[in-house]
């Protein structure tokens, strides 16, 4: 499919294409959250959310489970992620290592979908920071002749 909406962009610019118009964007080191209990719960600025890592459990706008085992041991307070695509942005405010939480005051709220994926800025522990999937995208970029390659940063937004 993306090798398709390439072909049509590249016919439609025709011949005089500047260069540069063709780009990968690879998503970087993040993971995602589990199902949760209603289609998108309302996270609202100033609550608690506790992350529970490499867990499945159904989630809610209070506890919401993560794909990645390693993140209690892997940030540390006042760490800051972002989720939604930079929308949502979480601050650490406590780590439960031995049970493999982490409680989360929400500065930005709005609403987080069902395996929606998380990001942190700056430097993480334990996460790797060019995900095979990451190879796998840019090695297809390669096959179809993308101009550029772009790393989703997903930093905070500036209040």
């Amino acid at each position: 499919m993306h090798a398709e909406n390439v072909e049509r962009i590249r016919a439609a610019a025709g011949p005089d294409r500047p260069p540069g118009g063709d780009h990968a964007d690879l998503p970087g080191p993040s993971f995602e959250s589990a199902p949760c209990k209603t289609t998108s719960p309302e996270l609202r600025s100033g609550d608690l959310l506790v992350l529970q890592g490499g867990s499945s459990e159904i989630g809610n706008s209070e506890h919401m489970s993560v794909t990645w085992a390693g993140l209690a041991g892997s940030v540390d307070p006042t760490t800051s992620s972002t989720s939604a695509d930079g929308a949502i942005r979480l601050r650490v405010k406590r780590i439960r290592e031995g049970d493999g939480e982490v409680e989360t005051k929400v500065e930005i709220g709005g609403a987080v979908a069902s395996r929606q994926g998380i990001n942190i800025p700056g430097n993480t522990r334990g996460l790797a920071a060019v995900p095979e999937e990451d190879l796998e995208m840019l090695r297809f970029g390669e096959s179809i002749g993308v101009d550029l390659v772009a790393l989703s940063s997903c930093a905070p937004p500036r209040t």
